[in-house]
């Protein structure tokens, strides 16, 4: 699945990319994924968006999970995170 978290979490500088994988991580443990503020009517595709539109979404056996992130000037990445 795809998400964006960064938005919820804010700029943290460079532990930005650090503090989003232990949230992230600690989501999959729980079984849920934070939505992707904004996004109302994704196309579908080979990922699984999280949304609020489609709550379901935010549920998850995923052991894996990619979550992107954006930065100053102009920079993107994204962050894979697997549950053993």
């Amino acid at each position: 699945g795809l998400t964006a978290i960064q938005g919820s979490l804010g700029n943290m500088g460079a532990a930005t990319s650090l503090v989003q994988a232990i949230a992230l991580t600690s989501c999959l443990h729980r079984g849920l994924v934070p939505p992707i503020a904004g996004l109302k009517f994704p196309s579908p595709g080979a990922l699984d968006l999280a949304t609020l539109d489609h709550p379901a979404s935010l549920e998850t056996r995923a052991t894996s999970y990619l979550a992107l992130q954006t930065g100053a000037p102009g920079l993107a990445g994204a962050i894979r995170v697997e549950l053993p």
